[in-house]
């Protein structure tokens, strides 16, 4: 599936990606799966990684991103939906997502 997203990016208009985007920050938002949370980031972290405009529209949302995926630490933030398992793993991914977005392409 992963495959798939990516070569439809490569050759989408922007407004396609943008909403590719925007979809899969709502998926960000579902309250009854840390996996399905998890799937999404993935997909996400794989377009930031690939497109400037994808950048561009995550790290406007950046703080909504992290206050879905971090869950209650955030401050106001919820906790994070289960299973257990999955949650810690959404958390450690969008944590070396960070780091390795802001090594590649610097602070925003």
């Amino acid at each position: 599936a992963l495959r798939a997203v990516r070569a439809s990016a490569r050759v989408c208009q922007r407004a396609e990606l943008q909403q590719a985007v925007e979809g899969l920050l709502a998926r960000l938002a579902d309250d009854r799966s840390s996996q399905a949370r998890y799937l999404a980031l993935v997909v996400l972290d794989d377009l930031v990684m690939r497109s400037g405009a994808a950048r561009a529209q995550v790290v406007d949302e950046l703080d909504w991103v992290l206050q879905y995926c971090v869950g209650a630490p955030m401050p106001g933030g919820e906790p994070l939906p289960p299973p257990a398992t999955s949650a810690q793993t959404l958390r450690r991914r969008v944590l070396s997502a960070m780091v390795r977005w802001e090594t590649r392409f610097g602070a925003h």
